[in-house]
């Protein structure tokens, strides 16, 4: 899936990204899908002491943590969001109990705070923010949000300058992991003219 091709696996033929160049930051705080990759990216460690790995759910401590990597981790050029649509979830869920459309206003403008923390990072910091995804009111495929605050408001999938999506195929009895890039008419992929050659 989507996490699994951010980490060296020869066995699949993946090459991931650099993990001494790429940070972490883990949602929904389940393991990393591969083998060695709590070697590669251990948890404990600070972001001040060296860390490449925490988990976080809440907006303002996220957004906290990009602005530090930015600012004082020169040596991060990729940082890993993992699954940030379980932000506004969880969000979501915390605040179940509360009344009134307040709670939903909140969900939003909390997961606009990290949005806004990446804009504002330093130009060499790639971000890599992995979503699911879900079929739009237009029968689009398109990020999952949570609540019509944030997809009545503003169009999330074009705040990123590539979309890809994860796919799964089977060859000769085998499975292929791969990213479909190229833009169509079912989906919100989408990449800048030349930068991916091929769809699949």
């Amino acid at each position: 899936g989507k996490s699994t091709s951010l980490l060296p696996n020869e066995s699949l033929g993946i090459k991931g990204l650099n993990p001494e160049e790429t940070f972490i930051i883990n949602v929904s705080g389940k393991p990393l899908p591969a083998r060695g990759s709590n070697v590669m990216y251990p948890l404990g460690i600070k972001p001040s002491e060296g860390g490449r790995h925490v988990i976080a759910k809440n907006p303002e401590q996220i957004a906290t943590i990009i602005a530090y990597i930015s600012e004082h981790r020169l040596d991060i050029k990729n940082i890993v969001l993992d699954d940030l649509g379980y932000v506004m979830g969880f969000d979501v869920l915390d605040n179940a109990k509360r009344k009134g459309y307040d709670k939903w206003v909140d969900t939003a403008v909390d997961f606009m705070s990290i949005i806004n923390a990446l804009n504002n990072a330093r130009p060499d910091l790639y971000a890599f923010c992995l979503f699911h995804t879900e079929e739009g009111k237009d029968g689009k495929t398109k990020i999952k949000t949570s609540g019509a605050m944030i997809d009545n408001t503003i169009y999330l999938d074009g705040l990123f300058t590539v979309n890809v999506e994860a796919s799964i195929t089977k060859k000769d009895g085998e499975s292929v992991f791969g990213f479909y890039v190229r833009p169509d008419e079912f989906t919100t992929r989408k990449s800048p003219a030349g930068m991916l050659e091929k769809d699949y």
